[in-house]
């Protein structure tokens, strides 16, 4: 396996070693969801040094400083056209997109040095106008061609460019030379904040990612956020947003200039472009305090601004799912003995009134509400729910008819068989049956306290959300014939991840990560939609084998997966694109992985393998132990 990179804190927030010392464990205060990376406006950290083409320079010499000087962003990319004759400099459209290669090296040079040429390399995939990442299919490759000619001092230079040509960079230039950097939109409710990845220049520059905001979100998003407003502004291209307030570690304002928009906008509008400008630079500047908008001269109102107009960065906290309390993370679920325990902060279990066997839970906001999928006992199948309410499943049928004597003899149930499950409400002291389903699978409360349920069979996979005690069916087309394993909400709930199987045309099983879009449709109804799937990959070897799937980050996942033929599976952080390494988190033991948790925001990550024993993560193969005896476990939504 690989070595993985440095860790991040996923573990930031404090869960104590042993149920009995639960009273340690901070209940209030901000956690941050994930580190973010804050070079200072003044502190760029390039590692490539570009320069002018040396005098009396060889064709391959130009050829290869015109790959580092395009690597190194700089508005208007002056020193990479300084390679290029008049021509070629003019035709050249360096901002049409970034393609990216495994590889540069194998360059050849015709015998007259007139034709350079890099066959046959892998493209990894490119970046769009905005940043956006899209994936090369697996196996392209292309031939660059450059053409090259002595300008009238005699000097080589570049005079014929590949068609198309943007900026093309290595892979391992790609990685030192751009960023990651989350740009935010609201969703089409304007409740919450949806982030979108982009990759863009490491530098000095707040332009870059205000222009990647406002070019609009992409199209894995496109379809759950508002956009009417972001359609309407751009940035005034005579100014560029600039840093003011502070130096150092003071507190910054981030002062935006825009172009006169072509619609106007509400203060209820400029507000949320507000706080979505806010919420893509606070990545970018470590001490960004605010933000304010200027129309020419004039200086937008915004709700909550300050008297000179500047909005408080803290705004964003309040729409952004991935900022949790202390006590949110600490409020831990498990189910042991049949009953539900609480194992931290101030998170109190539901009491489900007998010991039950449960398979899965799920906890609410707030814990108000906590779901468990039980297996019911083969002797109360079809018997009616006394103090559990009516479900679906227990609907009265009236008087049961006479039995004929080929049904007068029980039925015997083979003890291979699978259990009846249940899907199991406590809210306030009841318990109520909400659903009866073969196949049911670990369900999930979203933000606003709604439970999604799933069970799967061999017709695929069926979808229900349960609001206000009300079940209603999902529409998840995409699921028919495939049965998903375990399935997680984003924070902001409006994005989910799934592990899904599928039987192939050669009858042999493959499962797969994949993430999707919760779509709100006409009259109100949601669906699935937008299946992608996200590449697991891991020293060139792709996972072939997923157990459970949680949300590790506003843009990343934390999976249980194996190679095909591996003995025993591990914990790994995948990026949504997959442009991104994967990281190899390990695993606690020799035992297989069963079961991931998170807390909001993903500052906590626990593992239960296949003894029920839970581990904490806290660094690369750093584990401490939690407990043993657990079946399920769950934390409060956020």
């Amino acid at each position: 396996m690989n070595r993985p990179r440095p860790a991040v804190a996923l573990a930031a927030g404090l869960l104590l070693a042993a149920v009995t010392a639960c009273s340690g464990i901070p209940t209030d205060g901000a956690v941050g969801s994930e580190p973010k990376p804050a070079p200072t406006q003044n502190a760029g950290d390039i590692a490539i040094e570009a320069n002018a083409p040396a005098q009396g320079a060889k064709p391959n010499a130009i050829i290869d400083g015109f790959f580092v000087a395009m690597a190194q962003y700089e508005p208007g990319y002056a020193t990479a056209r300084l390679f290029l004759s008049e021509q070629a400099a003019a035709a050249w459209r360096p901002g049409n997109s970034v393609r990216i290669y495994a590889d540069l090296a194998g360059l050849t040079m015709s015998a007259e040095g007139t034709i350079a040429r890099l066959p046959t390399t892998q493209l990894v995939g490119q970046l769009d106008v905005g940043g956006v990442y899209t994936a090369a299919d697996a196996g392209t490759s292309e031939t660059l061609e450059f053409g090259l000619a002595p300008n009238a001092a005699g000097e080589w230079r570049i005079d014929r460019l590949p068609a198309d040509l943007g900026v093309v960079v290595s892979r391992a230039r790609f990685n030192t030379a751009y960023q990651r950097v989350e740009t935010y939109y609201f969703d089409d409710t304007d409740q919450v904040l949806i982030p979108d990845t982009r990759y863009l220049p490491r530098g000095n520059w707040l332009r870059q990612p205000i222009e990647a905001l406002l070019a609009g979100p992409s199209q894995r998003v496109a379809a759950i956020v508002r956009t009417d407003v972001i359609a309407a502004v751009s940035l005034d291209p005579d100014r560029d947003p600039v840093l003011s307030g502070g130096s150092g570690a003071e507190p910054l304002t981030a002062e935006i200039y825009l172009a006169e928009p072509t619609a106007e906008l509400s203060v209820a509008d400029a507000t949320h472009l507000a706080i979505q400008c806010a919420a893509t630079l606070r990545q970018q500047v470590a001490n960004l305090a605010g933000v304010r908008l200027v129309v020419g001269n004039t200086t937008l109102r915004l709700d909550g601004a300050a008297p000179d107009g500047t909005l408080p960065v803290t705004a964003v906290d309040a729409v952004d799912p991935n900022v949790a309390t202390a006590a949110a993370a600490a409020a831990l679920i498990v189910a042991s003995d049949g009953a539900l325990m609480s194992l931290g902060g101030t998170c109190r279990a539901a009491d489900l009134g007998e010991a039950r066997d449960i398979r899965a839970l799920a906890v609410g906001p707030a814990c108000l509400a906590t779901a468990v999928v039980v297996a019911v006992p083969a002797a109360a199948v079809g018997d009616e729910g006394e103090d559990e309410g009516e479900g679906e499943a227990g609907e009265p049928t009236g008087e049961e008819p006479e039995a004929t004597p080929e049904e007068a003899a029980p039925e015997v149930t083979p003890a291979t068989a699978e259990p009846e499950l249940e899907l199991l409400e406590a809210r306030g002291g009841n318990v109520t049956r909400l659903l009866s389903e073969p196949g049911l699978i670990r369900p999930q409360y979203d933000r606003s306290g709604r439970l999604w349920a799933m069970a799967a069979g061999a017709a695929g996979t069926r979808v229900w959300l349960v609001d206000g005690g009300e079940v209603t069916p999902v529409a998840a087309p995409a699921l028919a014939g495939e049965q998903v394993v375990a399935f997680r909400l984003a924070p902001d709930g409006r994005r989910l991840a799934a592990v899904v199987e599928t039987v192939g045309a050669d009858g042999q099983v493959q499962q797969s990560l994949q993430v999707a879009t919760i779509v709100r449709a006409a009259a109100g109804t949601l669906e699935l939609t937008g299946w992608r799937t996200v590449p697991v990959v891991v020293d060139d070897v792709a996972m072939a084998s997923f157990q459970d799937v949680a949300w590790a980050g506003p843009t990343s996942l934390a999976v249980i997966a194996a190679a095909t033929g591996a003995d025993a599976n591990a914990l790994y952080r995948v990026r949504l694109d997959g442009l991104d390494t994967v990281e190899e988190l390990g695993r606690p033991g020799s035992v297989n992985l069963i079961e991931l948790a998170t807390s909001p925001g993903g500052v906590n990550l626990l593992v239960r393998d296949a003894n029920n024993r839970v581990d904490r993560w806290l660094d690369t193969h750093d584990w401490r132990l939690q407990g043993t005896g657990f079946t399920a476990l769950g934390y409060a939504v956020g």
